[in-house]
């Protein structure tokens, strides 16, 4: 199947993969960019942006993003702790039903920043508020007798746009692993539906520390072989 390209401006636009709709992936353009014409395309209009720390602190990305969105950024989250936990994601939920008016999240930063996202639009989408019914998503793929399991799962249909930073490689796919806070087990939670567009700046990912970089990259190739 051959997939179509467009290239505009210098961006190139087409799908990450030939036998699936999403993600689609947008590389040759400096991330606010390619992120303000998606935002364009998908008709959305109040961004939730979730960023980590280390961007935010090192890097003038967010600043960046603000200048071209202006007001089309309803919130913004800063840090995601290692491994996601999930009561942080609590929070971010809370946070963009506050807002009640977000119709997108953007989120820049390595994996745990992705899984974040993720995680919070398939939480928004049956109504996962606690952590419990977030855990409650998770238990119903799974053979574990002790977490109480929800029967009717809802794939979510917030647009959720993902600009990474390392090379872990979970923006390509519906996975979301988050850490419960009492076991800290670390699960992982089959949304069902890809991210929608994955943005490729390299410019950005100047700010990885190497040894991340690295991990990330030889993890990528451990999740590969682990499939496979």
């Amino acid at each position: 199947m051959e997939m179509s390209i467009l290239t505009l401006s210098g961006e190139t636009y087409r799908r990450a993969f030939a036998d699936q709709p999403l993600p689609m992936i947008s590389y040759g353009s400096e991330f606010p960019e390619a992120c303000s014409r998606e935002i364009l395309r998908l008709y959305c209009s109040n961004v939730f942006v979730i960023v980590s720390k280390s961007l935010s602190l090192s890097t003038d990305s967010l600043e960046r993003l603000a200048t071209v969105l202006g007001s089309k950024i309803a919130g913004t989250q800063v840090g995601v702790e290692r491994h996601t936990p999930i009561h942080q994601c609590v929070g971010m939920i809370a946070s963009v039903r506050e807002l009640g008016t977000v119709d997108c999240i953007v989120t820049l930063g390595g994996g745990s920043v992705t899984d974040a996202g993720k995680l919070v639009r398939f939480a928004l989408a049956n109504e996962a508020y606690e952590e419990e019914d977030i855990i409650s998503l998770w238990a119903a793929q799974s053979h574990d007798p002790a977490h109480r399991a929800r029967r009717d799962i809802k794939k979510p249909r917030l647009p959720l746009i993902c600009v990474p930073t390392s090379l872990s490689g979970g923006e390509y796919g519906p996975i979301a692993g988050a850490t419960e806070t009492k076991t800290l087990a670390k699960r992982a939670f089959d949304t069902g539906v890809n991210p929608t567009l994955v943005i490729q700046d390299p410019e950005l990912c100047k700010a990885t520390p190497q040894s991340l970089w690295l991990s990330s990259g030889i993890r990528a190739v451990d999740h590969c072989v682990e499939t496979v």
